[in-house]
């Protein structure tokens, strides 16, 4: 495992490379559209032709990625939709004519922007390489769904158009603001380099400014975003603290500083902060048995922080609405869910000789007596970095779909491993490699993070990406409601041998 370790250099933040297409580009006179977003794409055909990426060409190729064509442009479709009203329901018409635009935007070479209008309209030009019959179907299509678009969002409609000039067929949402011919003249300028596939540039009013290069070499498919702040960011972090009780083979390792003040910016988690703020952050996960994915949060008082969860939980568990109850015991610094069939989640609060951590974990850890090796440990002991995450991606996929499928336990959804993405996860997975992500404070004002992996996108991200091709899930199922909670050892087929706590 060494040796696949020391064959990457680079990793994932959850969600920076999607950061990264929803932000605005500056430069633009005031009484003008300020472009949001500029890209360059070669296009899906392309892709599934290059071989500087053989798993990439691989996985766009199998049979269960055709088959998620038909999910990929309806909600594709339905992320447009909203982009260019601002509102969610779409009309069905509105949804038919955009399908063929975004096929062909998956498939084709593209470029184009979005723009902010002075009336905080968002407006579109771009150009997409295509022949006369798709052309027709753009004339058609980008009109009808433009105007349904304007229609929805309220205000003096603009004037969409489609034109066809030098092989590309030119689409703008308003030619009021922008005609065709200068859309091109400037979309041109957006640079084409050689192997990269991807090229984006954004920045949005309250987001850190973007700029996304994703190419295909030797074997792989290495990202680059380059993220600029309005606030300065750290130059000198806290010294690294990683828990000793980390212990390797691993297949996943996450660590990860500085931190806190933009996952307190996230709706679904700045709750749970409130209480306490840790300053460091650690994931691992062992790939012999499936949810053996561990947390650790380096904190001051970590009981403090496991009261803070529980507060926030305490009235989210009901008999008949979800499954499972919790077990709070503040005097031994523990939380835990009980009463589930497979596992057992819990938060501990776990002090070192100079450190104190909450973890967590669907089931104790197993005692583990061999250190992270030196290697891994020189990459993250770094001074610039804020995060460092490598992972064996097609034993991490399995832990993160399994996490999926116990939030379905636990709030009573039925289950359906047959679904289209699940399919396809269960596809893919065997091609999956090591995905390495870091991120580096570059300046006073930017961070790099550079990715090298297989596909292009993590573990976490392939999972997220299967369970939203499946759309919405089903509703809620009738569970008999339980009249006391299991011992913790029930229905753990092939668990670890549990201990009361990550060891010190």
């Amino acid at each position: 495992m060494a040796t696949k370790r020391r064959t990457m250099r680079i990793h994932r933040p959850l969600g920076l490379l999607f950061l990264a297409t929803v932000l605005l580009w500056t430069g633009c006179k005031p009484s003008e559209p300020v472009p949001e977003t500029r890209w360059r794409f070669v296009g899906g055909t392309t892709l599934t032709l290059q071989t500087n990426a053989p798993a990439l060409r691989s996985v766009l190729s199998l049979p269960e990625s055709v088959a998620l064509r038909g999910p990929l442009l309806t909600n594709a479709a339905q992320l447009l939709w909203e982009y260019a009203s601002g509102k969610t329901n779409a009309p069905a018409d509105a949804l038919a004519a955009a399908q063929p635009l975004v096929a062909d935007l998956a498939d084709r070479l593209s470029i184009g922007e979005t723009m902010l209008s002075a009336s905080g309209y968002r407006e579109f030009a771009l150009a997409v390489q295509g022949d006369a019959a798709r052309a027709q179907a753009w004339q058609a299509a980008w009109p009808k769904f433009i105007t349904a678009a304007q229609a929805a969002r309220g205000g003096t409609p603009g004037k969409p158009q489609v034109a066809i000039l030098s092989g590309w067929i030119v689409a703008v949402s308003d030619s009021g603001l922008i005609a065709p011919e200068k859309a091109l003249k400037s979309l041109a300028q957006i640079p084409a380099e050689p192997q990269v596939v991807l090229h984006l540039e954004a920045k949005v009013a309250g987001w850190p400014a973007g700029a996304l290069s994703v190419a295909v070499r030797d074997g792989a498919v290495r990202s680059q975003l380059k993220v600029s702040t309005g606030d300065s960011l750290p130059q000198k972090l806290p010294a690294w603290k990683i828990p000793p009780f980390v212990k390797d083979p691993l297949v996943e390792f996450t660590a990860a500083r500085g931190v806190t003040p933009w996952l307190a910016q996230l709706p679904s988690i700045a709750p749970f902060l409130q209480s306490a703020s840790p300053s460091q952050w650690f994931v691992w996960a062992y790939g012999d048995v499936s949810l053996q994915t561990y947390v650790a949060a380096l904190t001051e008082n970590p009981e403090k922080l496991i009261t803070g969860v529980h507060d926030r939980l305490k009235d989210a568990f009901h008999p008949g609405r979800t499954m499972g109850l919790l077990d709070y015991q503040p005097d031994a610094g523990l939380l835990k869910l009980t009463g589930l069939p497979i596992a057992f989640p819990l938060l501990t609060a776990v002090h070192t000789n100079d450190a104190a951590y909450v973890t967590f974990g669907a089931f104790a850890t197993r005692p583990r007596v061999v250190d992270l090796p030196k290697e891994m440990v020189a990459q993250v002991e770094r001074e610039n970095l804020m995060l460092y995450d490598w992972e064996i991606s097609a034993a991490v996929a399995q832990h993160w779909n399994a996490f999926r499928q116990l939030n379905q336990i636990v709030h009573l959804l039925p289950l359906n491993n047959r679904t289209s993405g699940q399919q396809w996860l269960t596809a893919i997975t065997p091609k999956l490699g090591n995905c390495v992500t870091e991120a580096l404070i570059t300046g006073e004002h930017e961070l790099t993070v550079t990715r090298n992996s297989s596909v292009g996108l993590s573990a976490l991200e392939l999972t997220e990406l299967a369970w939203w091709l499946d759309g919405p899930q089903p509703s809620r199922l009738p569970r008999p409601t339980p009249t006391a909670a299991p011992k913790a050892s029930t229905g753990l087929p092939k668990s670890p041998t549990a201990s009361p706590a990550p060891h010190k």
